[in-house]
């Protein structure tokens, strides 16, 4: 076969895993919300990232996450190759993203219709490569924003549902800003964002929205100079093996003292920027990235055709959503990699290192643990418990909130 080369830019971060466990659901039911959803909603679960259930031509289920740093459909090499791959043909790819490098991967160009609730699209490409290895063992592929290009669509985090909009405008209760897109193919957003460092440092610029991420804000290296980060005393530094579509990544991680949106403005923000020279987060067109985290104290209306955002604080707006415990996990069937680590964190200073297998979190598995009992785990400061296999040897650990 005659492979061809495609370039994809794809922008899925691994931050899930930095302030969470991160484990896709393995059931896919949502967890009960407190209002019946509106009419014409679709239910997705909101773990760090919005997993939905969706159907893939006609009768292949599949677990989803939507995406807005991805552009069409992708799907798990494992989840390809289990369902797709006898009538399939595939052609090599590079894809690259939030790491410091690109990734071998493949193209399937035999066209791919898939259902989101009542919603039908139709894909004609669909990149195929090891996302398990980011998102975990239950995740089936991603879905993007070819599937929104053009709609007015609701993503509401507290009650999670996703809701597309016909003609309907948003109330006065919520916040209009009006925002650029990135290029002339009109699917990526950049919204305009005051980060401030402290009193006397603060910067306005454009960040691009990345649902992908789980993280709050992003701050590319190309900004790191203009605000003096590389000088500030109060940062942190973690490590990823592998820090999301291209390879390894490296964060600094620092406390803002306020993120502005539209004139809403929220305090006390754990932020990180980016030392990479290559990638999603050196890219200078813009200043970082808008991850859920932050996203996930709003209702969020985006009008994708007339390139506007709307947003209205909703019941978590002051409530922090997530403790951060200074580890990266990824989830396997039978237990969590350490991806990533706090470089002097309480983790790594109890003896945690990046590639250990964490079997056990406070007695469970992740097969046995319940999706409330494993969100549980980053919204409380209680320690988690750890039983790490080290290459046959099983070690108890305590892991401790950060502070």
């Amino acid at each position: 076969m005659n492979s061809k080369t495609i370039t994809i830019f794809a922008t899925m971060l691994l931050l899930t895993v930095a302030t969470a466990c991160g484990q896709a659901p393995a059931k896919t039911e949502t967890e009960a919300t407190p209002h019946p959803l509106p009419e014409g909603a679709v239910a997705f679960n909101y773990d760090n990232h919005l997993y939905f259930d969706v159907v893939i031509r006609d009768s292949i289920p599949a677990l989803l996450v939507f995406d807005t740093g991805n552009t069409s459909l992708l799907l798990d090499s494992t989840f390809y190759a289990e369902h797709f791959a006898a009538q399939g043909t595939l052609r090599k790819a590079f894809v690259g993203g939030a790491g410091d490098g690109r990734q071998m991967a493949s193209v399937d160009m035999s066209g791919w219709e898939y259902r989101v609730g009542e919603f039908a699209h139709k894909d004609q490409t669909a990149v195929v490569l090891n996302l398990r290895k980011i998102l975990g063992n239950n995740v089936s592929g991603m879905f993007g924003m070819e599937f929104v290009r053009g709609r007015k669509v609701e993503f509401n985090y507290a009650d999670q549902y996703m809701r597309i909009l016909s003609d309907e405008q948003p109330d006065s209760s919520y916040t209009c800003i009006d925002c650029k897109w990135l290029d002339d193919s009109k699917t990526r957003i950049l919204v305009p964002v005051k980060i401030a460092l402290d009193a006397t440092t603060s910067r306005e610029g454009l960040f691009l929205v990345d649902m992908g991420s789980s993280g709050t804000i992003a701050i590319n290296s190309s900004s790191v100079v203009k605000m003096g980060l590389q000088n500030h005393s109060g940062t942190q530094k973690m490590v990823y093996a592998v820090g999301g579509i291209g390879g390894s990544r490296t964060d600094n991680l620092v406390k803002l003292a306020s993120v502005e949106l539209g004139g809403l403005s929220v305090s006390n923000i754990r932020a990180d920027y980016s030392g990479n020279t290559t990638g999603a987060l050196a890219d200078k067109r813009y200043d970082g990235l808008i991850g859920n985290e932050l996203l996930e104290r709003f209702d969020v209306i985006f009008d994708f055709a007339e390139c506007k955002m709307y947003l209205r604080a909703n019941r978590n707006f002051d409530t922090p959503s997530r403790y951060f415990f200074g580890i990266a996990l990824t989830p396997q069937r039978d237990h969590w990699t350490v991806n990533g680590l706090l470089e002097g964190g309480k983790a790594e200073k109890a003896g945690v290192k990046r590639g250990d297998r964490i079997v056990k979190i406070n007695g469970k598995t992740p097969s046995e643990m319940s999706e409330a009992e494993r969100k549980a785990l980053t919204r409380s400061r209680e320690p988690w418990h750890a039983t790490i296999d080290r290459n046959g040897t099983i070690t108890e650990i305590v892991i401790e909130c950060e502070d």
